[in-house]
């Protein structure tokens, strides 16, 4: 048989292959849009919620609005329109390519452009700010086994408000989500290269080498386990009119890790960089690394959730104004603060505050524990480390409800710090205006026996147990 007999009969096999395996694909990823649009509002506790959703579909591909409804004071009110009148809902706009390579510019049962349905006149305000009406671009791919990868990519940006503000460039960004089919599950990495601002005042402001990583899992509620890490690769502060306030750091980290064990989480919180300079200091690095365990996972959660209650009542006045705040009579202002709401209000508040001090009981009870595990710097001449733990037992309802008993709880704090300095940083301690004082402070400790001196380093052992506050073995009142 001829070559082109044999790819034309290949042809002929491949082609209604594909159209099946498309129309396939495009029944799965329906199915899949949708769980992963109910699990969002599963996930959002009423926060945002779907009301309606518009198609038009075709064999290879399809495009759908979608309008989400906020439930949140907040959200509300940074979508507020002119005329003060507020608006809760928004829409967005998704072209749908469907598998097995869809739309030839990725792998997986769909791939899903996502952008924000803007007025006229907001496009133009964008565009006249950013120089854009589409600083953030979003994208979903469903894969075939269930799993979700979501990116969000940004362009450069332009900022110029010279005569007011100043000017500012983000050279642009994007971050990866790989969620698990589930949700319950995510993995994330993000660069961005960074931004710049120059003010009005001839400052300029240089962050660079953004990044951003992390692997979660829903372990209870509203907790997760894992961790997640924000860094900045330098950061600089200049002014030439004001030379004495440049100041510039580098190897920024920010983040947390947290485990589980049985009932209990874990959460070490990590902030540290590397080298630090300005107003005369120069540090090669700085920690301040704590972490808290033992910690009720039950308790932990209605706690984060009374948070939340919180956050929304403290929002909801920014959007129902008293009428001592507004000249208007109008009569829907009027029913937003009729005396049975704020009355409502309140007693959701009072039930909110009782279910914290239940919580917080709960928590102290278990004995969790605050460990405080590098706080200190470092320079090219020595070190300064200080460590330590703290823990509360034997708690009982009566030492927090129906008042907290301070002096009762102070007895049952058990704490411990250890802190430690070499000689040779005193010698040349890295902050020249508290030089001398800080010698003086740390000689009259040492002759009291509050320090010892042991080898090149000065050290410190301190606790606090019963109420009794000691320094090697030595009361301080």
């Amino acid at each position: 048989m001829k070559k082109p007999v044999i790819a034309a009969v290949v042809l002929v096999a491949i082609v209604p292959l594909y159209c099946g395996t498309t129309w396939l694909f495009a029944n799965a990823a329906q199915q899949k849009e949708t769980q992963l649009l109910a699990k969002m509002e599963e996930q959002s506790k009423g926060v945002l919620r779907v009301v309606a959703r518009e198609s038009e579909t075709r064999f290879f591909s399809s495009s759908e609005d979608i309008t989400f409804e906020i439930s949140h004071p907040l959200l509300t009110a940074i979508l507020r329109k002119a005329g003060d009148k507020a608006v809760n809902q928004f829409v967005v706009h998704n072209d749908i390519a469907y598998g097995p390579l869809p739309g030839f510019r990725s792998i997986g049962a769909a791939r899903i452009e996502t952008s924000l349905v803007l007025t006229e006149e907001q496009r133009k305000l964008l565009i006249n700010a950013v120089g854009t009406d589409k600083p953030l671009r979003f994208f979903t791919t469903l894969g075939y086994f269930g799993g979700t990868h979501f990116d969000v990519q940004s362009p450069k940006l332009e900022f110029h408000r010279r005569d007011s503000i100043g000017d500012a460039i983000w050279k642009g960004g994007n971050v990866r989500f790989n969620f698990s089919s589930d949700l319950d599950g995510v993995k994330f990495k993000g660069n961005a290269p960074g931004l710049v601002f120059n003010g009005k005042d001839e400052s300029e402001w240089q962050i660079n080498d953004i990044t951003l990583n992390g692997a979660l899992h829903r372990k209870f509620d509203l907790l997760f386990t894992g961790e997640e890490m924000f860094g900045i690769g330098s950061f600089a502060y200049t002014n030439p009119k004001s030379p004495n306030t440049n100041g510039s750091a580098k190897n920024i980290v920010y983040g947390f890790k947290s485990t589980a064990d049985k009932q209990f989480m874990n959460i070490n919180v990590i902030a540290e960089s590397g080298a630090v300079a300005g107003q005369g200091i120069n540090l090669n690095a700085t920690h301040f690394n704590f972490g808290f365990s033992h910690l009720d996972m039950k308790s932990l959660s209605s706690l984060y959730s009374s948070y939340q209650q919180i956050q929304m009542q403290t929002w909801k006045g920014f959007n129902n104004p008293s009428p001592a705040d507004s000249s208007s009579t109008d009569e829907s202002k009027t029913e937003m603060t009729k005396p049975d709401q704020s009355n409502a209000d309140g007693m959701d508040a009072e039930k909110i505050k009782q279910q914290i001090g239940k919580d917080v009981v709960a928590l102290l009870q278990h004995s969790p524990v605050f460990t405080l595990d590098n706080v200190g710097f470092a320079t090219s001449d020595g070190v300064l480390k200080i460590n330590g733990i703290a823990t509360l037992d034997r708690v009982v309802e009566e030492d927090i409800l129906p008042e907290l008993q301070y002096q009762t709880l102070m007895g049952k704090v058990y704490a411990t710090a250890d802190i430690s300095i070499d000689q040779s940083l005193i010698d040349h301690w890295p902050m020249p205006n508290s030089v001398e004082q800080m010698k003086q402070q740390l000689a009259a400790l040492e002759s009291q026996g509050f320090i010892v001196r042991k080898g090149k380093k000065l050290e410190s052992h301190l606790e606090f147990k019963e109420g009794k506050f000691t320094a090697n073995g030595k009361p301080l009142s």
